[in-house]
């Protein structure tokens, strides 16, 4: 018996026989579902059977959540899924970033549906990147939303325009804050009293404008 024919026994059994592989356990499966990205795993794998669909929701696996930049009018059906996919698993996201390029027509409900989403993370989340791209930027605007995610510890802003009208100093786990724009603007008492939270270890101050550094912030800051 040649090689070749020892190896077709092996590979190709029998017709009508079938060979069943013992299941592996969901261990396994959730670190060989680790290796996909987001898009696969709830897009590819959870049509395969009930189990399945479940272990890619495994709550250590969604702990990262990053939207790819949506641009268009692919922007509004992408950010509606996210909304729709957190209010099963935002309970478990603990790192949220979201990237939206140019839009086409009015950018309200796109602004409003990105911070439903990251809002709806709550106490969850520890770090938020959002970051507005392309040639016709909307004004980010980080409202009252921005003060329920509690034990946010890192904050990624990049826009034309970053407006927080928000005093933070309640959030006092936020250890690192950068905001990116050629405006960057505080809440209206910004020049009177101090705004940012009281924790910062770290702040990036990257303002291609003429707007000020806060005046709470000390030598530790980079502009």
């Amino acid at each position: 018996m040649t090689a070749r024919t020892i190896s077709r026994s092996i590979s190709a059994p029998s017709e009508g026989r079938r060979v069943a592989l013992p299941p592996l356990p969901d261990s396994a499966l959730i670190a060989v579902f680790g290796q996909l990205s987001l898009h696969e795993r709830l897009e590819l794998v959870p049509p395969v059977c009930k189990r399945w669909r479940e272990l890619c929701s495994a709550p250590s696996l969604v702990s990262r959540v990053a939207l790819g930049r949506a641009s268009g009018a692919e922007a509004l059906p992408r950010l509606r899924s996210l909304l729709l996919w957190l209010a099963r698993h935002a309970a478990h996201v603990e790192e949220l970033s979201l990237t939206i390029g140019d839009l086409s027509g009015d950018a309200s409900e796109p602004l409003q549906l990105l911070a439903a989403a990251a809002a709806s993370c709550g106490p969850a989340l520890r770090q938020l990147s959002i970051r507005l791209e392309g040639q016709q930027q909307p004004r980010l605007v980080l409202s009252s939303w921005l003060c329920g995610l509690t034990h946010l510890s890192s904050l990624d802003a990049c826009a034309d325009t970053v407006h927080i009208p928000v005093s933070l100093v309640s959030m006092t786990a936020m250890q690192t804050l950068a905001l990116a724009g050629s405006t960057i603007e505080g809440p209206p008492d910004s020049h009177k009293r101090p705004w940012l939270p009281p924790g910062l270890t770290y702040l990036r101050w990257a303002c291609r404008g003429t707007s000020s550094l806060p005046e709470q912030v000390g030598d530790g800051a980079e502009n």
